[in-house]
């Protein structure tokens, strides 16, 4: 990836693994979930006849490790928490409490699962577990087999014997995903997961939640955060987590008409949930781009088509919304690139005679720049018309500039444009 790389980071406490990719350039962070086979599956484990692993490898002090084993992947009947060596031998293996069985992420259909029997997602382990390091035990996301409760099931590294750790009245874990994923929060010390009033433990296209469950990585304890009345947040690819902030919209439908509206925050400094509307005769918004370095998420805003109404900037830590509009003679804009150092957005706009210019927007103010092309230049980054080629644009917040190869109205190549953002 050019100007960029990607670190695998091994979940904290033993929770998921994300994958980030972090631009060079600006250090800015981008979390997502990992992809298939990273970190997560290969691990060959027989304990007691039990060789189906239900979630990933948790590394334990004194080189163990523990892993959940079962029978089957999809309906297990013998399901027990191992505890081995890191040679395999084994430590123990604690059967779950009576009429408790692990809380698996339902398989996708086949069209968007090439394996749906193994659950998750290409293979991905369906089930959750992590450790918590301050009282010395491992949770496993665990429910009733008629869905009618949902739990942590707490193993104590002791072998004392496990213990049900309820949700508090009226929650579930939203478990209608095929990974049910944990998010880290570094300064309130606590793992975040999405929550829902609703037990249901089948695949929804778009997973509803209603809030928050936090687990506390000093005492092990569970509260929840609920987001304001009428929420309707999903969950799913626009979703994720920057500077302890946690956020996912209500995008919804399918194809060109998915479309969100709102993004729902939880803020890992106090843990208050907020919500955050476009502006009035907006549409909505397909997926939002994080700002790290300014607490802000940007998507390109829409009444017919993505980026006919220029951008809506969410600012988070603020809890403000602003649209971004395109100034007379554009249609459609994309975004280009952001500057932190001073404040500014740039977005690669089309006009209606197909030709494109740069546009630089001051984040504190909205005002919209149109910055004219050189003699001879028609289109950046690609020919009149087209999309733009990434490889053909560059970014760089340490010089401040953006760069573009130029086109002329034929198509041609005329050179790099080079613009210094002010």
């Amino acid at each position: 990836n050019p100007g960029a790389f990607t670190a695998v980071i091994p979940g904290v406490d033993g929770g998921a693994v994300t994958v980030d990719t972090i631009i060079a350039a600006t250090g800015a962070v981008r979390n997502a979930a990992a992809p298939a086979n990273v970190g997560v599956a290969a691990v060959l484990v027989s304990v007691d006849g039990l060789t189906r692993t239900l979630t990933n490898r948790i590394n334990l002090p004194d080189n163990q490790f523990a892993i959940v084993v079962a029978d089957s992947l999809t309906n297990p009947q013998q399901v027990v928490l191992a505890i081995l060596k890191t040679n395999g031998e084994k430590v123990s293996a604690t059967p779950l409490p009576a009429g408790w069985v692990p809380l698996l992420g339902p398989a996708a259909p086949a069209v968007n699962n090439p394996n749906p029997a193994a659950g998750g997602v290409g293979g991905a382990v369906p089930g959750l577990a992590f450790y918590i390091a301050e009282n010395k035990q491992v949770y496993l996301a665990a429910k009733r087999p008629d869905d009618t409760a949902h739990a942590f099931i707490a193993f104590p590294l002791d072998a004392s014997g496990p213990a049900v750790v309820a949700m508090p009245d009226g929650w579930f874990l939203a478990a209608c995903t095929p990974n049910i994923r944990t998010y880290n929060f570094v300064m309130g010390r606590k793992l975040a997961l999405f929550g829902s009033n609703s037990g249901t433990n089948t695949f929804l296209a778009s997973c509803p939640s209603t809030g928050f469950i936090l687990v506390d990585l000093l005492s092990g304890a569970l509260t929840t955060s609920a987001l304001p009345p009428n929420s309707d947040m999903v969950i799913g690819a626009a979703a994720g987590s920057f500077n302890d902030f946690l956020y996912a919209t209500n995008l919804n439908g399918a194809g060109a008409s998915r479309m969100a509206s709102s993004i729902f925050v939880l803020d890992g400094a106090d843990f208050s949930t907020l919500r955050l509307d476009v502006p009035a005769g907006l549409a909505g918004f397909q997926a939002p781009t994080t700002i790290p370095v300014m607490d802000s998420l940007v998507a390109a805003a829409q009444k017919r088509a993505a980026g006919d109404s220029g951008f809506v900037f969410f600012d988070l830590a603020q809890g403000a919304v602003r649209q971004f509009a395109l100034p007379d003679g554009f249609t459609t804009a994309t975004l280009a690139g952001f500057f932190p150092a001073t404040r500014k957005l740039v977005a690669r706009a089309m006009a209606a005679d197909r030709r494109t210019s740069f546009i630089v927007y001051d984040i504190a103010t909205g005002t919209a720049t149109p910055v004219p092309n050189p003699d001879g230049v028609a289109s950046l980054a690609a020919r009149p018309g087209a999309a733009a080629s990434p490889r053909l644009l560059v970014a760089n917040a340490n010089t401040n500039t953006i760069s573009a190869v130029g086109f002329d109205a034929d198509g041609n190549q005329v050179g790099v444009v080079t613009v210094r953002i002010p």
